[in-house]
């Protein structure tokens, strides 16, 4: 993806707040970061993207929304970075919990929209969010991803990974996937969607309680003898990389490239 491309699309995922929202603040921060960094971000309410770039810094973008002023006011983000880590938080004071924030709505949540844009090689990304669209695209690093709701979408991330999410479908492109790569995907009522090429060396292990199980691949799917559910286990050459995928009411689909 070259520069322009990646500042378009950081655009686009900057929408003009509506009517509703009319309050906002924009704000950027630059840190160092290598090949070593490791970035975790909590965030509640927003959507958080990650994009690679060609650049020795990590850029963080974010966009405060809220329905009245003194939400805007009691938001805020902090950034700690701190030897080969870069921790990000959005904030509230301790009395704004979640029942007294559903008191203050008036058409839906207060919101905090990230976008980061990091090194393509990077040690590691950590990101925890409770309502929002997730997505990490192209990065070389270990990802781990926790969502309660809003779609998670993973592009051609190398490294291991472990996502789960509540009631969040994820969209997981992994392409030519080889090596020792553990890769470990789990919900409760969001289903998960895989797509890897037939050339992989990786051994696909799939288990659903209650959804559907269904794969591009001709690997059979079993009925559980003791309890309900199904399991499915399948290899692609020689099976180096591990990709495991466990889901309670959800689908699973393993789609071929």
């Amino acid at each position: 993806m070259t520069r322009a491309a990646a500042v378009l699309l950081a655009m686009s995922l900057f929408p003009i707040c509506g009517i509703s929202q009319s309050f906002i603040e924009q704000h950027t921060n630059k840190y160092p970061a290598g090949a070593k960094t490791r970035i975790a971000l909590q965030n509640g309410a927003g959507n958080v993207t990650v994009l690679p770039w060609n650049e020795p810094m990590a850029q963080i973008d974010w966009v405060l929304r809220a329905y009245h002023k003194r939400a805007l006011d009691e938001a805020w983000v902090e950034i700690n970075p701190e030897g080969d880590r870069i921790d990000v938080r959005t904030a509230y004071p301790i009395a704004k919990d979640v029942a007294a924030r559903m008191r203050q709505r008036t058409s839906g949540p207060d919101s905090v929209d990230y976008v980061l844009h990091v090194p393509r090689s990077i040690g590691s990304i950590d990101i925890l969010s409770e309502e929002g669209e997730l997505k990490i695209l192209e990065v070389n690093a270990d990802v781990r991803v926790s969502s309660r709701s809003g779609t998670v979408v993973i592009e051609n991330v190398s490294g291991n990974m472990e996502i789960t999410t509540m009631h969040a479908p994820q969209v997981v492109r992994l392409g030519t996937i080889s090596g020792h790569r553990a890769i470990r995907l789990g919900s409760v009522n969001g289903s998960i969607r895989v797509s890897l090429s037939r050339a992989s060396n990786v051994k696909v292990q799939a288990a659903s309680a209650s959804g559907g199980l269904s794969n591009d691949f001709g690997w059979t799917v079993q009925k559980r003898s003791q309890e309900s559910g199904r399991n499915l286990r399948g290899k692609l050459g020689t099976g180096e990389a591990v990709v495991q995928i466990e889901e309670v009411n959800g689908s699973i689909s393993a789609i071929a490239e």
